[in-house]
């Protein structure tokens, strides 16, 4: 599967390796996807999910970006969304997600940047709204432990996060980096290492 990623060897040192053999199937699907996350998770779970935005900001770039394929001075946005299960749903609203996001302005449609300020909207809804044409290329993935972003979020301190990030590419040009993590439940893990994720995928209770 790491053949799918094409800058693995560049993974963040605070990512871990992951046994494929001790993912289910639908976590591998998670990190290989190349199309709406938030359309399989529904799919999955047979329950609507909704897109909490969190923020979002223009910035300008301080050192180039290798993977955007960007110079010093770029302008950006950087957006931060949360995808959990509907109010009317699942009372708990459990949270299935966390994605950041950079996307490079001059590369966007002026109609894209117009709606991704809406609470509600994930970034696949523009990109079909728009029928652009584009492709996604896996980066890199691996398991993370961050107790900080869970308490940010609201998950336990002790669920790690399968993570991946992937470039979204338009005319042959990176328009957008999207970092994904995924909760995975601490019921999984032992010790510290990871065992068959035999439960729900999300552990939900709804």
């Amino acid at each position: 599967m790491d053949s799918l990623f094409s800058a693995q060897i560049y993974k963040p040192a605070d990512l871990n390796d992951i046994n494929w053999n001790e993912l289910m199937p639908f976590h591998r699907a998670l990190l290989v996807n190349d199309g709406t996350v938030t359309q399989l998770i529904e799919a999955y779970l047979g329950l609507p999910v909704e897109v909490e935005l969190l923020s979002q900001e223009k910035q300008q770039l301080k050192t180039p970006d290798k993977w955007l394929q960007t110079e010093t001075g770029t302008t950006i946005i950087n957006r931060r969304v949360i995808l959990r299960s509907s109010a009317l749903s699942c009372p708990d609203q459990q949270i299935h997600t966390y994605a950041i996001s950079q996307l490079v302005c001059s590369r966007l449609p002026p109609a894209m940047q117009q709606g991704l300020g809406a609470d509600g909207i994930g970034l696949g809804h523009p990109l079909r709204q728009n029928q652009m044409e584009t492709r996604r290329d896996l980066l890199w993935y691996g398991l993370e432990h961050n107790p900080e972003l869970s308490t940010q979020i609201g998950t336990p301190s002790a669920q790690p996060f399968l993570s991946r990030s992937y470039l979204v590419i338009r005319d042959g040009m990176p328009m957008m980096r999207i970092t994904e993590k995924f909760p995975i439940p601490s019921a999984n893990f032992t010790s510290g290492h990871p065992t068959p994720y035999r439960l729900n995928a999300f552990g939900s209770s709804c």
